[in-house]
């Protein structure tokens, strides 16, 4: 069985924290130090929510990252989609291709995981990461 990602989760831990820091940024080893994650990851992550437009960067001995706008404004399907990457469920990867199912299979279930994922998507999006912050 395929392992999953915890960057999703990690990318919510840091958002998290940074929407309770208000206008502080923090930098990547503190980020690091909350999540217990190492510094390249969480460098990666804060990367990848930079790209989103989701935080921005302040360089500099006081420097460090922070929300680019308020949690309210952010949905937890936007935070998805800067960080995962590619399908939900994997594709079978070796099917008989003598078996009549074999030949078929991968064209079954290509549209059944891609409704998943558009609905993990839209149910994501209904939360927004005020949401998380207060608890509720």
């Amino acid at each position: 069985m395929a392992q999953s990602s915890s960057h999703f989760a990690v990318a919510l831990h840091v958002l998290v924290l940074l929407g309770t820091e208000g206008d502080r940024p923090l930098n990547s080893d503190c980020l690091a130090a909350s999540t217990g994650s190492h510094p390249v990851m969480i460098r990666r992550i804060v990367g990848q929510l930079r790209e989103a437009g989701l935080v921005t960067a302040q360089r500099g001995r006081e420097g460090g990252f922070r929300l680019s706008r308020p949690a309210a404004e952010i949905t937890l399907g936007q935070v998805y989609q800067a960080i995962e990457e590619g399908e939900i469920f994997a594709r079978h990867h070796n099917p008989n291709p003598a078996c009549t199912v074999g030949q078929r299979i991968n064209g079954l279930l290509c549209p059944v995981f891609s409704d998943a994922k558009s609905a993990v998507i839209e149910r994501l999006g209904q939360k927004n990461l005020a949401a998380l912050i207060s608890g509720s």
